[in-house]
């Protein structure tokens, strides 16, 4: 996995399609991202440090907050990137920089977006313990991953696709709701909660993302949240 992350996806490939869409309004794949950094950042509220775990190239530090943050990822290139754009937004290490157990409940609120679709279980319960570990007695940890129970599988199968960036073969953990649950109870958290986004509203953003962004919300309030294309697992201590 190292690999593909250093050497097949390109250093800022998703900042750039970021704000490739949002500076022309529209944009299915731009807007997916804005609508997941937009629901995330709505939780993290009243927080002084905050850890951005799988940054990437730090663009969920770079546009969405301003706080005392620390970005984390596994790619060295990655990372330089996000180092070199918004060093004024936070601090940015890779995986290997990052030595977790100086930071004992150090952080008010931990977010790892699009992650655990790519580890195994260990892999997951190794890096949740790391979290408990560091997370504050009173934070949260806020985690988001496709739900593989509703329309996700034909989604995969047509970006895998068309895309410039294939995971087929780095997806590795296809979570539901249950499922997600059930793995999060061999953790040391005890209070865990699933919410559904991103619906089928979100491929408005091809004509307007702001459009899409209210028939998203209007589809959230008439289905009360029952629907989503990705979870996301709230979890505190």
């Amino acid at each position: 996995m190292d690999d593909f992350w250093n050497k097949q996806l390109t250093p800022g490939y998703y900042d750039k399609v970021l704000e490739d869409g949002l500076l022309k309004k529209r944009g299915i794949q731009s807007n997916w991202h804005h609508s997941t950094f937009k629901n995330v950042s709505n939780l993290i509220v009243n927080v002084n440090n905050h850890l951005d775990y799988a940054c990437g190239p730090g663009t969920f530090i770079g546009k969405y907050l301003d706080l005392n943050s620390i970005g984390v990822d596994i790619s060295e290139q990655q990372i330089d990137y996000a180092s070199k754009k918004y060093e004024s937004k936070g601090q940015f290490l890779t995986t290997e920089d990052f030595k977790y157990k100086q930071y004992e409940k150090n952080f008010e609120a931990i977010s790892i977006i699009g992650l655990l679709e790519y580890l195994n279980d260990n892999e997951i319960l190794n890096l949740m313990k790391q979290m408990y570990f560091i997370l504050s007695d009173d934070g949260k940890v806020i985690i988001t991953t496709p739900n593989y129970k509703s329309f996700m599988s034909i989604l995969d199968r047509i970006v895998n696709r068309f895309s410039k960036v294939n995971y087929e073969a780095q997806n590795i953990n296809k979570f539901d709701s249950n499922k997600i649950l059930e793995l999060m109870k061999k953790t040391s958290f005890r209070n865990v909660e699933v919410k559904k986004i991103i619906n089928v509203g979100v491929f408005a953003g091809f004509i307007n993302i702001r459009l899409s962004q209210i028939i998203q919300s209007f589809i959230y309030k008439l289905t009360n949240g029952r629907y989503g294309y990705l979870l996301m697992v709230i979890i505190t201590k």
